[in-house]
This record gives structure tokens, C-alpha cells and sequence, in this order.
């Protein structure tokens, strides 16, 4: 089974706050719920549920470098820990660099973050010289972000933000992304679930939506015509008849298009 591994390097404002989230993670690892909340308290308030989810296994966690560095690993699903760090930045966490090894894929994401926002690289490690050692590790194929030139200068767009970005609409759009998977997750389900009782073969039901949908764009493109070369073009009639004619022809042609490429 695939699983995602995460590594957390976490640079706090005072001792005193690194000490305090290090005791919340290793209580909710341990599934101690009160000393987490106890200590959760004297770390400004923060909400131990946020900071920890009893998915996440096969965790370890070390004071290195004046840095709190967390590592666990998630399910595949799993990427950067936003709502977490969300969190941690609002009682006392610094910076931050939050590292996914994607295992299905076989690929790293990192990025970096400076009092909440999602920065670059170069940035951060030129604010705090205390992450300079963790940048020694990283190598270019892991983060690209220092390389100019042709494919790197593309991976480097990809990889990091042309400006900061708030780490609160990061995660914000991570928990839209995830709405709508569980939403389209669930409308499969609920038309499963509709072939079944209709006792329609799920296979034949698919191929029936795959062709209505490829009909619907014919009678789109048919309508778009129809409107475009009325106004453009004299001879309202003669466009509008047209477009009746594509009405039925362009579904058609659609459909047949999607049927070979279902059964090629």
C-alpha cells in the first residue's frame, strides 16, 4: 500500500513555544487528549485537534538546529499539512519548511514559509541561517528553485510563488479541492447506486452518460453557431435553419466520435 512520508521543519519565535508544540504532537501521538490540550493551552490557546490527525502514523520527532523536526507518513491522498502549520503560525511558529515525499509517484513537494506566508527559497533561507544546513541537504532534482535555465526556470515557476501567499488561502483552496473531490465522489456513488436499483449494468450505464454528455456538446456548439452568424451574417432564416440542422447532425456526429473512442 502507498503512503505519503512528510517531514516538518519548524523554527519557533521563543524555546518556550517549540518546547510546548513538542509536547502537544507527542501527546496526541499518544493519544493523551488532556496533557495535549493542557500543553496546547500554554502554547497560546491553539486547537491540539488542528495540530495532529490520528491517521497519520509511523511518526518520529527531534529538536535539531533550534528547529522542531517532525516527520509521519499519511495516506497517498495526503499533501502539505496546511491546516497545521495554519495553526502553528498563529501561536508562535516562525518559519517553516514542509517537505511530501509522494510515494505512488515518486516525487517531492516542499515549500517554505515565513510568518505565514508561502515564500521562496532563496527568501527564506536568507532571512534565518539557522535553515541554511536543511538547505545543504536539498538537492537540485528534490527543489529546482535556484535553476534558471529552460526546464528548471519551468519547474521553478511551478514549484514556488512569483510573490508571498497567505498560508490561510492556500488552505483554503486545498479544502475546495478536497470538497469537490468528495463531492464527485459522492455523485458516482449516488449514480451507481441508480443503475443498481434500475438494474441497469453499471458498464452500459457509464457508456450512456459519456454519450449524452458528447450530445449536449453537440447541441452547444449547434446553438453557438446559430447565434454567432445571426448577428453577424444577413439571412436570419436561412442561419437559423442551419442551426436546426446542426441540432441534429452535431449530437450525432458527437456521440459517434465518443462511442469509437469508447470501444477503440
Amino acid at each position: 500500500m502507498s503512503q505519503n512520508t512528510h517531514t516538518l521543519h519548524l523554527l519557533f519565535k521563543e524555546p518556550i513555544a517549540l518546547r510546548c508544540c513538542q509536547l502537544v504532537l507527542q501527546y496526541q501521538q499518544a493519544g493523551d487528549a488532556p496533557e495535549a490540550a493542557r500543553w496546547a493551552e500554554k502554547l497560546g490557546g491553539a486547537d491540539p485537534e488542528k495540530l495532529w490527525s490520528a491517521d497519520w502514523f509511523n511518526h518520529s520527532m527531534e529538536v535539531t538546529g533550534g528547529c522542531l523536526q517532525v516527520q509521519f507518513d499519511s495516506s497517498s491522498s495526503e499533501g502539505i499539512p496546511l491546516s497545521m502549520l495554519e495553526e502553528l503560525f498563529a501561536h508562535g511558529l516562525q518559519a517553516a519548511v514542509a517537505e511530501v515525499f509522494y510515494d505512488q509517484v515518486g516525487e517531492i513537494e516542499r515549500m517554505h514559509f515565513d510568518q505565514g506566508m508561502w515564500v521562496a527559497r532563496k527568501t527564506l533561507l536568507e532571512r534565518y541561517p539557522a535553515l541554511k544546513a536543511l538547505a545543504e541537504a536539498e538537492t537540485p532534482e528534490q527543489d529546482p528553485a535556484e535553476d534558471t535555465e529552460s526546464a528548471g526556470a519551468e519547474e521553478e515557476d511551478r514549484q514556488r510563488p512569483r510573490k508571498p501567499v497567505h498560508i490561510a488561502a492556500l488552505r483554503a483552496e486545498q479544502d475546495e479541492r478536497e470538497r469537490q473531490g468528495q463531492e464527485a465522489a459522492q455523485a458516482m456513488l449516488n449514480l451507481f447506486k441508480d443503475m443498481r436499483e434500475s438494474g441497469v449494468p453499471p458498464v452500459q450505464g457509464l457508456m450512456g452518460v459519456f454519450l449524452l454528455r458528447a450530445g449536449f456538446k453537440g447541441l452547444v456548439h449547434a446553438a453557438l453557431f446559430t447565434v454567432v452568424t445571426a448577428l453577424l451574417f444577413k439571412g436570419l432564416w436561412l442561419w437559423i435553419g442551419l442551426g436546426v440542422v446542426l441540432a441534429v447532425v452535431l449530437p450525432l456526429y458527437y456521440m459517434q466520435q465518443e462511442r469509437k473512442s469508447l470501444f477503440s
